[in-house]
C-alpha cells in the first residue's frame, strides 16, 4: 500500500480457488459486485483501523468483470474525505493496467470498534 495525504494505492491479490468461485460460476469465475465493495470497506477498516459500515452509495459503476484466473491480483485507488464524527467519503477507482473495473463514490460511517 502505498498513500499520499488522504490518498491510498492499494494491490488486492484473489485466490480463484476460493469457495466463493464455486457458485459465481463455475467454469467462469467472477467476483461479485458485493464482493468489490467489501474489499473497499476492509481497506478503509486497514487504513485507518476502524469499523466501518457503507451508508450511501451515491454511484456505482462496474465497468469490467474481474475473472480471478486471468486477474490474479489488481489495484485499488482511494481518494478519501475523512468528515465529521468518524465519517468518511470516497472515490475509488479498480483497476489493472488499461482496465477499469469498478468506478465508486460511497460514505461510511465509523462504529468506533478497533479493527
Amino acid at each position: 500500500m502505498t498513500s499520499e495525504s488522504n490518498k491510498f494505492l492499494v494491490q488486492v491479490r484473489v485466490y480463484p480457488d476460493h469457495p466463493i468461485f464455486n457458485g459465481h460460476f463455475p467454469g467462469n469465475p467472477v467476483i461479485p459486485g458485493v464482493c468489490q465493495v467489501q474489499i473497499v470497506t476492509e481497506i478503509l477498516n486497514e487504513i485507518y483501523h476502524k469499523c466501518f459500515r457503507l451508508i450511501n452509495a451515491d454511484n456505482i459503476k462496474f465497468l469490467s468483470l474481474i475473472n480471478p484466473v486471468v486477474t490474479g491480483s489488481f489495484s485499488f485507488n482511494l481518494n478519501c474525505r475523512p468528515g465529521p464524527d468518524d465519517d468518511i467519503t470516497v472515490n475509488v477507482v479498480a483497476f489493472k493496467d488499461q482496465i477499469t473495473f469498478l468506478k465508486l463514490k460511497a460514505s461510511y460511517s465509523s462504529t468506533n470498534l478497533n479493527v
